[in-house]
């Protein structure tokens, strides 16, 4: 897998990554672009493994659903409160009370740090 710098990331920040995987033992490779993809310099992370995305998604939902669990689709959430008495807002103003919140998603709900889009 490769890890570039995004609009908001400076060459800088792509570097410390860099050897911040180095640091943890990860083998990387700096390379000056992902292949097929004008991405600029980027970090390879070798040896990753793939699977097949939509078909992991439905066993899992599958897995869920006979355990009872309810998969709201095509919903935004802009709250979602954890603890004895969880809750999900979602964008329109719907709540989903529930005793656990999955957040599954490519950039989790956070309010501390910035991530990646």
């Amino acid at each position: 897998g490769y890890l570039f710098a995004g609009k908001n990331w400076t060459e800088k920040e792509l570097n410390d990554e860099f050897q911040a995987a180095q640091n943890a033992g990860i083998a990387v490779r700096m390379v000056d672009k992902v292949p097929d993809f004008n991405s600029g310099k980027a970090i390879l992370f070798p040896g990753q493994g793939q699977f097949h995305m939509n078909k992991y998604l439905v066993g899992l939902a599958e897995a869920c659903k006979k355990k009872g669990v309810k998969i709201f689709t095509r919903t935004h959430a802009k709250e979602a409160k954890g603890g004895k008495n969880a809750c999900v807002t979602s964008t329109e103003d719907y709540k989903v009370n529930c005793h656990f919140i999955v957040e599954a998603t490519n950039v989790p709900m956070n309010d501390t740090i910035s991530m990646w889009t």
